[in-house]
């Protein structure tokens, strides 16, 4: 069982207090910004991989013959007024899950009261500022710190800290026919691949400038400079 709280949908309508809108979140891939609502959004890359951008500061690729989803994004928002300007975001909650596949993530955590969390089928990944790598099968779940620090989520309390340069792996493992417990161990990782994912964050990392997030018409939008 997952232990992320759910978060109630009446943000959903837009609340005005102490000057901020609580409302929800925008994602920009490939040019297009997607509010997102009270639905899961999908995105399985077949042709080529898909770089989206989230208005919390989280950038994904996400890998071909994966499958990524967008389960709920709320953020408040410091511009009340209608007149175009660049968004000011506050605090905000992303959930979202990869269920196979593989995906880069790197996350800027501009507000550290915030939570932006990245599940998979075996474990809730809570990530912090830096970069980070999955990979999801049938058999396991490997996720790779390789800049900043993430901390996993299992079922009964159990959690694990991972920094950079550490790797963590998780199996599910049968107790019964209706009883599945979870293996969590970490590993140091090799500074090969650390330096050859850390060429990829630089690529990725460049799209945080090529987009920006504006408030016009009590909208946000993402335009692509």
């Amino acid at each position: 069982m997952k232990i992320i709280l759910t978060v109630f949908l009446i943000s959903f309508l837009g609340i005005v207090s102490f000057g901020q809108i609580s409302t929800n979140g925008v994602y920009v891939s490939k040019g297009v910004t997607t509010e997102v609502g009270t639905e899961i959004y999908s995105i399985n890359p077949v042709k080529e991989p898909v770089v989206v951008q989230f208005s919390n500061g989280l950038i994904g690729k996400i890998e071909t013959n994966s499958d990524f989803q967008i389960n709920s994004f709320f953020q408040d928002i410091e511009n009340t007024n209608k007149n175009p300007e660049r968004a000011k975001f506050g605090q905000s909650t992303l959930t979202a899950t990869l269920t196979q596949g593989s995906a880069l993530f790197v996350y800027s955590e501009t507000d550290t009261n915030s939570s932006c969390v990245v599940s998979t089928p075996y474990a809730d990944v809570e990530l912090h500022k830096g970069a980070f790598y999955f990979v999801v099968n049938t058999n396991n779940a490997i996720c790779l710190a390789i800049e900043g620090s993430f901390i996993a989520h299992g079922e009964k309390k159990q959690e694990k800290k991972i920094e950079t340069g550490n790797a963590l792996v998780v199996v599910p493992t049968l107790q019964g026919i209706f009883d599945t417990k979870f293996s969590f161990s970490s590993t140091a990782m090799n500074d090969t691949i650390v330096t050859r994912y850390r060429s990829t964050i630089k690529d990725i990392s460049a799209t945080a400038n090529s987009v920006m997030f504006i408030r016009i018409n009590g909208k946000t939008v993402g335009i692509t400079l």
